[in-house]
């Protein structure tokens, strides 16, 4: 009867941890690409001058700025997989 309470109670405690943790690893899975997709755009704007942005997506907002000193700052914007909000910009010169 001990070992059942015990494991029960290991359960109770366990379970939520795990599950946080998952969804942890996924966001940041989520974070890496959305940064590689970054990453691209900026690339893209070094090599040839002008800014694409992929696809609209209801996860992800892409938006870009130029800064004080001409650099462009391009921007994502999305909500993660654990709930928090996140915003990621590269800096780009031409």
């Amino acid at each position: 009867m001990f070992a059942l309470a015990t494991m029960i109670l290991l359960s109770s405690f366990l379970i939520p941890v795990i599950l946080i943790v998952h969804e942890e690893r996924l966001s940041n899975r989520q974070e890496l690409e959305v940064l590689l997709k970054l990453e691209e755009i900026a690339h893209y704007y070094i090599a040839y001058g002008s800014i694409q942005f992929p696809k609209s997506n209801d996860k992800v907002t892409f938006f870009s700025e130029v800064t004080e000193n001409g650099l462009v700052s391009i921007c994502a914007n999305w909500i993660g997989k654990n709930g928090r909000e996140y915003e990621e910009c590269l800096l780009a010169a031409r």
